[in-house]
């Protein structure tokens, strides 16, 4: 995986840098520009909460602009972002998805040569380090429609317009179709 064990020394390079604007690194917003140049990432997903409507992954981000919002949101020490560089998509989610998820469940958790990438930034906004979301860095040979769900139930939010019913579902999509659908 070269290509992720280049990533990382050019980030941890990159975090290191200190400017007049940055005296302890660089902020959220440039470390995002970061990866989104290095990957040329046109989209950006994020998984819904478990308990949602209709889709597991919704786009929160469009290419030709910035929400500084879903951007803040998404640097959580519990958020993982997984970053398909054949496909030039990130998808953001939590440790809810990716235990439903064998292929990711098994590079956060160390039982495959691949490891997480994890780092600490300095929130300017807050004047403190925190920690920074769990990075996975998929292998080009690593294809949307190899990925499988665990055969579990999901739970979630389900509406006929007037009732709201909190219950349990089975994936119904695989995760290749669970990524396309947020893009047609």
């Amino acid at each position: 995986m070269s290509n992720k064990n280049d990533f990382e020394s050019k980030f941890k390079k990159f975090l290191s840098k200190r400017t007049k604007y940055w005296s302890h690194g660089p902020d959220i917003i440039d470390i995002s520009r970061f990866i989104k140049c290095y990957f040329s990432l046109s989209d950006f997903i994020v998984k819904s909460k478990p308990l949602k409507f209709d889709k597991i992954f919704k786009k929160i981000f469009r290419k030709d602009r910035t929400d500084i919002d879903s951007l803040n949101f998404s640097w959580s020490k519990n958020d993982i972002h997984i970053v398909f560089p054949f496909y030039n998509i990130k998808i953001i989610c939590d440790r809810f998805l990716v235990n439903n998820i064998p292929y990711f469940k098994n590079i956060i958790n160390g039982n495959w040569s691949e490891k997480p990438i994890n780092f600490k930034y300095y929130n300017y906004q807050l004047t403190c380090w925190m920690d920074g979301p769990t990075f996975i860095i998929v292998d080009e040979c690593t294809t949307l429609d190899m990925i499988c769900f665990y055969e579990r139930s999901y739970e979630t939010i389900e509406t006929d317009g007037e009732n709201i019913q909190i219950g349990k579902k089975w994936y119904k999509n695989t995760f290749s179709e669970e990524v396309i659908n947020v893009f047609i």
